[in-house]
């Protein structure tokens, strides 16, 4: 009985110590890859904004490595002028740093900065955003990885973990058994 308590007080302590460890990996891939995100989305925005305050032409706005960004040039008004076409503007975010939006049923991380002339007149805003569905996905992925190989290492662990502490047990049991032939009487 002592064996079993002790191999699942070792197997509760090593889930506890998993499932911290993988909290914590999770936390930090998901602080890292904002921060990513964030990163690329105010370099392109700085690009495009330079390149429309300076006016310089045949320019491309955003870099080659633009999959998944959302440009937008939004005038004062909150209409879209550039693409022409778009169906809605891009969410103003509520703070300076980016924010996660909907976005037209996806989850789009948002900039913006002001629309300046080159005579620096404001007309309106150009808005980036950056589709972090696939982010996401990334992020979940990680967190079911980390589910299965926790529940493995768990798995045998315990099975280790008893084995090893029957084995440090065993001359307590011998003793144990040996005092039960004992008479009583000597």
């Amino acid at each position: 009985m002592l064996r079993i308590r002790l191999g699942v007080l070792m197997a509760v302590i090593l889930l506890v110590a998993l499932a911290l460890s993988a909290l914590l990996v999770d936390r930090m891939f998901a602080r890292q890859q904002r921060s990513d995100m964030t990163g690329l989305l105010q370099r392109e925005l700085d690009r495009v904004t330079f390149l429309v305050e300076s006016s310089t032409l045949g320019q491309d706005f955003l870099g080659e490595s633009s999959q998944g960004l959302h440009l937008q040039f939004v005038s004062a008004g909150g209409a879209v002028v550039v693409p022409a076409g778009s169906p809605e503007p891009l969410p103003l975010a509520d703070t300076t740093a980016s924010e996660l939006v909907d976005y037209l049923g996806a989850n789009v991380m948002v900039v913006a900065a002001p629309w300046r002339l080159p005579t620096g007149s404001v007309i309106g805003t150009v808005r980036l955003g950056y589709d972090a569905d696939a982010a996401l996905a990334d992020r979940s992925l990680l967190r079911q990885i980390l589910l299965w190989s926790a529940a493995v290492i768990a798995f045998v662990t315990g099975i280790v973990g008893l084995l090893v502490v029957g084995r440090e047990l065993r001359p307590l049991a011998q003793l144990a058994r040996q005092a039960a032939l004992l008479d009583p009487a000597d």
